[in-house]
């Protein structure tokens, strides 16, 4: 059976990012305010997003799903490569310093 190569294979899903906080004793709205509200203004910086959501609980748990067009990115990149990943860490960073 022949091989097809990797890279003529379509891409089905947009990659995807999840981020994860937590801040134990706190109200839904607080961890919003000061934790989600700052990184998806960080977020909106990452080249070729496609959009994020966000939800907070009453745990403190905060979940913030970043999808990004990986076609758009203008470079070419291996499968074991993560361009979202690569992108977010410096937006994530700044957010950290609050």
């Amino acid at each position: 059976m022949p091989q097809m190569p990797v890279a003529r294979f379509p891409s089905i899903a947009p990659p995807t990012v999840s981020i994860f906080a937590s801040y134990p004793s706190t109200t839904p709205q607080s961890l919003n305010d000061s934790v989600v509200l700052l990184v998806q203004r960080e977020l909106s910086r990452v080249k070729n997003l496609l959009y994020f959501e966000s939800s907070a609980d009453t745990l403190g748990l905060a979940t913030i799903i970043v999808t990004v067009d990986r076609r758009g990115s203008g470079r070419s990149c291996p499968r074991s490569c993560d361009p979202p990943a690569v992108d977010g860490r410096r937006p994530l960073r700044s957010a950290g310093r609050w």
